[in-house]
């Protein structure tokens, strides 16, 4: 054997090294963006609105792993982003400049430089990852999520059971919602990787990961979460089993229901109530039209500017203090991340995240009519995860956030691809199917 010949494993070996610690390391920003394992340190407050100082420091330390692992590589990644969108570009510009008139300027700078470094890092992720190796990460940190909490549970089924809702479990969350979206995103990660790489969704592993990932995301009692997963797998799965002209028009239907939903829900939280009655649900959401009514009231005070990014929710003692005393409970954000947009950025924020956004969904529906492969159902699913979740809660555009920096990837993955026209009538193909 030459030196050739044996060099030739050596190095095939290590760039699977790399590989591995590569995945890894995405892996465990997932975790921490999400701030899993680390619940009862998760709560922000009016002097550290990030959170606990731990909090800020496994972010520091992340930002810090992530651009030393990259940066390792001797390069920023094996992509280049060719003009990157102008809306995204502008949004942590107005988070910075708004500054200027927040009514807390030294938290919104603290924000506002997080949230830069939230999407210079999605942008470093997407230079460095496929869109088949994120949502594998996304699928093994969900698993990673999963398995823990389902242990927490078990071995301390008080301590793992949410504060507020009883039979309902946060698993090793802060609150059962953050478990339920959680889980939900890795029942859609699961599913799309399945149709990336063109295997079957149900096979004996996959079963398996999507069962523990369903049981997970039953016991944190999460119909929201539960509704989104089953809606958006459905879509992926069918999608790899049509023609593109029908992928196409249910993937505008999908983005049409959203768009509406969430339209709806932050222009007229009464027609939303009066809707839930009539099919006999709760007509307040858990009380988050009631949340909504007092955001608009106090969105009017402030409407073109907004409050300062990050400066409205600050507990008693900010302009969410007539909030509180008003639900005589705690509330950390609007419970609808269109609403918190406009608290935080002004209506120049809000027609720029929509403009980002709608331009980004008609991009993906495009690619899926004109492209032969899983990867555009795949962002339209993400992005319309993103936007559902973003109705009755709330992490658009939000610091130090997973959805943001999945945000950002999706918008970097869709304004990179270059249409391919292709036949209406021809079958959408996995990856290498």
């Amino acid at each position: 054997m030459t030196t050739g010949q044996k060099a030739a494993p050596t190095r095939e070996g290590g760039m699977a090294t790399a590989r591995r610690s590569r995945h890894l390391l995405l892996v465990v920003l997932i975790l921490v963006s999400v701030r899993a394992f680390t619940p009862d340190l998760a709560v922000g407050s009016q002097d550290r609105p990030i959170g606990h100082q731990s909090i800020q420091a496994l972010w520091l330390a992340a930002y810090a792993a992530v651009a030393a692992g990259l940066l390792f590589n001797g390069s920023l990644g094996h992509r280049r982003i060719q003009r990157p969108p102008i809306p995204l570009l502008a949004v942590p510009v107005i988070a910075l400049a708004s500054v200027a008139w927040s009514v807390a300027p030294v938290v919104t700078l603290e924000r506002a430089v997080y949230l830069t470094l939230t999407v210079t890092v999605a942008a470093l992720i997407w230079a460095n990852f496929s869109l088949i190796q994120m949502v594998r990460a996304l699928r093994d940190a969900a698993v990673l999520a999963a398995l823990a909490s389902l242990l927490a549970i078990v071995l301390a089924p008080e301590r793992a059971a949410d504060a507020l809702v009883q039979d309902a479990y946060r698993g090793i969350f802060t609150q059962k919602n953050l478990l339920g979206r959680f889980m939900a995103l890795g029942l859609l990660a699961q599913a799309t990787h399945r149709a990336l790489t063109g295997r079957r969704l149900f096979s004996l592993a996959s079963t398996a990961v999507m069962a523990l990932l369903g049981l997970t995301l039953t016991l944190s009692a999460s119909a929201t979460g539960l509704l989104v997963a089953v809606g958006l797998v459905a879509l992926v799965v069918g999608v790899s089993r049509i023609t593109t002209s029908e992928a196409g028009g249910l993937a505008i239907f999908m983005t049409a229901v959203a768009g509406s939903c969430a339209i709806i829900v932050g222009s007229s939280p009464r027609l939303v109530a009066i809707g839930l009655g009539a099919i006999g649900k709760d007509p307040t959401l858990t009380s988050r039209t009631h949340i909504w009514d007092l955001v608009w009231q106090a969105l009017s005070d402030n409407i073109l500017l907004g409050f300062g990014y990050g400066a409205f929710w600050r507990g008693l003692e900010g302009p969410s203090g007539p909030i509180w005393r008003a639900l005589d409970y705690p509330v950390a954000h609007a419970h609808n991340g269109f609403l918190d947009v406009w608290l935080q950025l002004g209506l120049s924020g809000i027609i720029v995240v929509a403009v980002l956004l709608v331009g980004t969904l008609r991009r993906c529906v495009g690619l899926v009519l004109q492209q032969q492969n899983a990867e555009p159902t795949a962002l339209v699913a993400l992005l319309t995860f993103i936007v559902l979740y973003n109705i009755n809660e709330s992490n658009l555009f939000a610091a130090n956030s997973l959805y943001t920096l999945l945000l950002v990837y999706v918008v970097l993955e869709s304004h990179q691809r270059r249409p391919v026209p292709a036949e209406a009538a021809a079958p959408i193909r996995p990856n290498g199917g």
